[in-house]
């Protein structure tokens, strides 16, 4: 009887199913009219959506620029105060249909929503999407949406007393905050370098700081749809689909999946209320696989789902996505004294170029699609092919990752935990898991995304594994208490998180924490370089010279690198004259390294003469950024296969501020990321010292072996030829191949080391590279007086060409237009004399313009303002 029951309901269900009137999906953004002002207190000031409490207040004039000069110490109140937003909206839209629903993308942090006077949301996490259901709540005319923000310094305090423990958190600025040692940065769902970094400013926001939108709809609508690669070459994918629907009204639905405009897969189906999940597998022929930057070419597909009921489309997602598999390898080596780290592309290993991202403003909606374009194509066209995302910043928006899928820049993907321990109360957890599966979701169809990994740094600096030892983050906590900490770490990382990656995508990599040996392999029972990823800061915070990246090469290096200061045009957008001596209170504000600028001066006196002018300084400290990391570059890139990885730190910058950036805040090239366009290339040559041997290394992440001359030819500064040798070369696919030695007293025959240089220019089939090597520090070169021409021609509609000679050697030419470096397509390299070197300029000038705008600094001129 219950039997035939269900069936008659069935029945009816189709009958009536036939006759229903589809009610396609509809979309308001919910972005005008808003107004905020301290909670209850003042009049109701223009806000923008998405914005934040700190560029609303700047825009309507009561606070002064955050990143000028020491302005942010005066703005440490904001984060103590409650604010309120609110807008009026109409939408006769949502009458009679199914559901009605309220999505923000993102609220920081703490927030209460109300529609109409009623709470229909409250928030505490900053990393997460809501989607509300307000059928019931919404009006045809005259809305009122109100979003409450709680302090995030109160709240952070409140869940610190709650939960009974101090945890430490190194990095977040508690006496700028006026907390004094109190940390809650850790206590708290929020972008943690919004609390001070040792590159970032202590600016802790609130706002609505991502889109809000009204979504109504009839029937069902796509809440998701993943596509993925199980196995593929170059004549057939297999590949999967899930589609997952959000049914308000049961009854039969149709959904189509298109590839490039070919349907690969169709779904009719009743469908009962609630959420539904659609699978199917499929084959592509001949696919256009999608390959890292350097490896191929970075093929997408349009996808497009379609949701149709009654013959009529509903609702409709876009967008693209590529065809390839990955895989992070790690295999015992034979003697059982390290493994292997490194990744595998469409069964092809590559050697991982690149950097660590952090987010590109402390105010996160001014960051424009422009601006990040510019960033993931300097990426690009700096021959990188992986970016790290770091665990205390943010998870990106979807265009950053839609940009690293179309440049071929694959994604090593934190999440967002970092440099600090954590509590691992349930609330806390449930916050973790929902934020963690929101963002798996979000971003597992993007080819770009190579791994997932748990934190930044926590693990070697609590060494969970330890039980004996307690160093660094341990120090100070009573057995008990460490015992809670350390189930908490192994809770959120070692269960939850991959628990999370392993249960929504079809077998997406994960790693525990960054760095680590491996799993629950203690710290200090193995060589660290020999497993594993490394975060190399001895040189840096242990002061150890440039010539340690060569000595102690990893499996693979994710962090590693040296500061510099940004050019004077940017110093200038912080600064006033007074203001531009390096130890100066502004200069020292964006300094946020306690050894920075003294570290710096202490290297510079290495290896260079240290100037006394401001300017020379800034340009000098570029020099000597760009020269460290590149040994670092090529160090590990020689070492391959051992080392498969190079990702120093960082390419970009949040703020105008003396970091380890290769790209500052306004996207201005340093020296460093011009140095690293030219390490980074395919097939480079690499010059190694030891001793008096001199070793010479081709290195190559092509498919073949490379075959070609590399000629050796000694000069002195004024071009003369003293001698040269020609080596007919073969070096092995992928990997890094020594092709010469001969002893520096051989290559120099008599000729005083500070006044030659050897030039190694390897030529072959679709190879030109040349690098230069000097015998002797640059302090102690005898740089001749140089004299640097100019001439300019158009090079097209948008473009300059700038041709550069010199009458003697230029070490280390950095070309300015109007007082910017970081603007030319390529810069600060040294110039032979008798070998003119063009690079290109983006502007509308005119030739004749842009030379009369044109200056250039050098090595050589810094040193005769000591004469």
């Amino acid at each position: 009887m219950e039997n035939l029951r269900k069936i008659g309901a069935l029945v009816a269900l189709c009958i009536g199913c036939s006759g229903v009137q589809a009610q396609p999906l509809q979309t308001r953004e919910l972005a005008d009219g808003w107004s905020f002002r301290q909670l209850n207190i003042g009049a109701w000031s223009p806000a923008v959506v998405p914005g934040t409490v700190h560029e609303d207040l700047l825009r309507n004039g009561r606070i002064e620029d955050p990143y000028f000069r020491v302005n942010e110490r005066s703005l440490q109140w904001i984060d103590k105060l409650d604010w309120e937003y609110r807008t009026v909206f109409d939408a006769p839209e949502s009458v009679g249909r199914d559901r009605v629903e309220l999505c923000f993308d993102g609220l920081d942090t703490y927030a209460a929503v109300y529609l109409n006077g009623e709470c229909v949301l409250e928030s505490a996490n900053m990393f997460r999407r809501y989607r509300v259901d307000v059928t019931r709540i919404v009006r045809p005319a005259g809305n009122e949406l109100r979003v409450v923000f709680s302090s995030p310094v109160r709240e952070g305090l409140e869940r610190l007393t709650a939960y009974g423990i101090a945890l430490k958190a190194n990095n977040d600025q508690s006496e700028l905050g006026g907390l004094g040692p109190v940390k809650i940065a850790p206590f708290n769902r929020k972008a943690g370098y919004h609390f001070g970094w040792d590159w970032g400013p202590r600016l802790v926001t609130s706002g609505i700081w991502r889109p809000v939108r009204l979504e109504s709809w009839g029937g069902a609508r796509l809440a998701d749809d993943y596509v993925y690669t199980l196995s593929c070459d170059e004549r057939s994918a297999r590949m999967g689909v899930d589609v997952t629907l959000e049914v308000a009204a049961a009854g039969t639905y149709r959904v189509d999946v298109l590839f490039d405009g070919e349907r690969v897969a169709r779904f009719d189906r009743m469908l009962g209320e609630g959420r539904n999940t659609l699978s199917s597998e499929f084959e592509l022929r001949n696919p256009r696989l999608w390959w890292p930057n350097g490896a191929g070419d970075p093929n997408l597909y349009r996808v497009e789902v379609s949701l149709s009921r009654a013959d009529t489309v509903i609702d409709r997602r876009t967008h693209r996505t590529g065809v390839r598999t990955l895989r992070l390898v790690q295999r015992d080596d034979a003697d059982g004294r390290g493994r292997s780290f490194g990744f595998e592309v469409n069964g092809r290993m590559l050697f991982m170029k690149g950097a660590n991202w952090i987010p590109s403003d402390n105010l996160l909606p001014r960051v424009t699609s422009e601006r990040l374009g510019h960033l993931v194509r300097s990426a690009r066209d700096a021959h990188m092919n992986m970016l790290r995302v770091w665990g205390g910043g943010t998870y990106e928006d979807d265009r950053f990752y839609a940009l690293c899928d179309s440049c071929g820049i694959l994604v090593w993907q934190d999440f967002m935990f970092a440099c600090s321990n954590l509590p691992g109360d349930e609330p806390f957890l449930a916050e973790v898991r929902a934020e963690a599966e929101d963002n798996v979701v979000r971003l597992r169809n993007h080819p770009s995304i190579a791994l997932w990994c748990g934190n930044n740094e926590i693990e070697i600096l609590w060494r969970p594994w330890n039980a004996t030892n307690k160093p660094g983050m341990k120090d100070g906590y009573p057995q008990e208490q460490a015992d809670v900490l350390t189930r908490a770490y192994v809770g959120i990382f070692h269960e939850l998180l991959p628990d999370v990656v392993r249960r929504l995508t079809r077998g997406a990599g994960y790693w525990h924490s960054s760095p680590s040996p491996g799993e629950r392999i203690p710290w200090g029972s193995v060589d660290v370089t020999r497993y594993g990823d490394v975060h190399n800061w001895n040189v840096w915070h242990k002061r150890l010279p440039f010539e340690h990246y060569e000595e102690a090469v990893p499996r693979f290096a994710s962090e590693y690198g040296f500061q510099s200061f940004p050019e004077m045009a940017t110093v200038a957008t912080y600064t006033l004259p007074e203001d531009r001596e390096i130890e100066s209170e502004v200069m020292t504000a964006h300094q946020r390294s306690k050894i920075g600028n003294s570290t710096i001066l202490e290297y510079m006196a290495r290896d260079y003469r240290v100037p006394t002018r401001f300017g020379d300084i800034l340009y000098m400290s570029q020099v000597l950024q760009a020269d460290g990391v590149r040994r670092g570059i090529e160090a590990h890139r020689r070492g391959m296969p051992w080392c498969m990885g190079s990702l120093y730190w960082q390419i970009n910058d949040c703020w105008p501020v003396a970091s380890w950036s290769s790209i500052d805040c306004y996207g201005r090239w340093k020296a460093l990321h011009y140095a690293a366009a030219r390490a980074f290339e395919n097939v480079i040559v690499s010059p190694f010292r030891h001793g008096d041997t001199l070793d010479l290394y081709v290195v190559s992440d092509l498919v073949r072996p490379v075959t070609g001359r590399l000629e050796l030819t000694l000069l002195d500064f004024d071009g003369r030829e003293l001698g040269s040798r020609t080596l007919r070369v073969k070096a092995g696919a992928n990997t890094s191949t020594l092709v010469g030695s001969f002893p520096v007293s051989e290559l120099l025959s008599g000729v005083d080391r500070t006044q030659c240089v050897l030039v190694c220019r390897l030529t072959g089939r679709d190879v030109d590279y040349e690098t230069l090597y000097y015998f002797d520090k640059v302090k102690n070169l005898r740089l001749p007086s140089s004299d640097v021409h100019f001439a300019v021609r158009s090079g097209g509609e948008g473009r300059c060409v700038v041709e550069l000679s010199t009458d003697r050697l230029a070490k280390s030419v950095a070309v300015a237009y109007n007082g910017e470096t970081g603007i030319f397509s390529d810069n600060c390299f040294d110039l032979l004399p008798g070998r003119p070197r063009e690079i290109e300029l983006r502007t509308a000038d005119a030739p004749e313009t842009v030379l009369r705008g044109l200056t250039c600094m050098t090595i050589d001129k810094t040193y005769e303002m000591e004469k």
